[in-house]
């Protein structure tokens, strides 16, 4: 019992812990990643990442999820025109495809480069 009050309290000269510690929960045995917030590296945004990937998926979704509404639209706009015009030409529809692909991945990237504030 002894050792686990020495455990809570602090000392200000004891060492600095490790940049991230691994720790298992006793009861759940799941291992949980703590970082005390000196990160040597700035990490990715997970938004940004997230937001590429909707891109992906489906052309305007990650843009609409990340709140740029007038461009997820125009972006779906393409995308779903192109789909019926593969019925009627494939020469026509093959390119407004590529191109909806394209801009919508390209927009992806920029979201992963320029990380959204949230308020």
């Amino acid at each position: 019992m002894e050792s686990e009050t020495s455990i809570t309290q602090e000392d200000p000269t004891a060492a600095q812990p490790p940049i991230s510690l691994a720790h298992r929960l006793p009861s759940e045995n799941q291992l949980v990643l703590i970082n005390d917030g000196k990160s040597l590296s700035a990490p990715l945004p997970q938004q940004g990442i997230n937001h590429l990937v909707f891109n992906g998926i489906l052309p305007g979704l990650g843009s609409f999820v990340r709140g740029r509404r007038s461009l997820a639209v125009s972006q779906m706009l393409v995308f779903f025109v192109s789909v019926p015009l593969f019925f009627y030409s494939v020469a026509i529809a093959l390119p407004l495809l590529l191109f909806a692909y394209a801009w919508s991945i390209w927009t992806g990237v920029q979201f992963v480069k320029e990380p959204k504030e949230w308020a």
